[in-house]
């Protein structure tokens, strides 16, 4: 695979840990959104970044632990929009719940 397209990074020195760790999830979640499910690696990842993909190992187990946390992500990110939702539109955490349940089963 090549690493010149514009989506590959140059590999940089060392920075804040809790930097890297936010730019790997970020990188993920754009895979994610922009590709089929079997095609996030951690190589894609990684190549992303501009990081070495040892640095991923520093922070993942592996590629499924990387997708848990930003499905996690996802989920709070989605409380939180609910919250406001809920705020305005005066409904119960109770009915937001039965409406996504619904929506999921759908």
């Amino acid at each position: 695979m090549s690493t010149t397209g514009p989506v590959a990074r140059r590999r940089r020195p060392r920075h804040d840990p809790a930097d890297s760790e936010r730019e790997i999830l970020l990188a993920a979640e754009e895979l994610i959104r922009e590709r089929p499910f079997r095609d996030v690696t951690v190589q894609r990842i990684m190549l992303r970044t501009g990081l070495a993909r040892p640095a991923f190992y520093v922070h993942f187990r592996d590629l499924g632990d990387v997708l848990l946390r930003v499905a996690e992500r996802i989920r709070i990110d989605f409380e939180q929009a609910s919250a406001r939702w809920l705020a305005v539109a005066g409904g119960t955490q109770d009915d937001l719940l039965d409406a996504i349940e619904q929506s999921v089963g759908v």
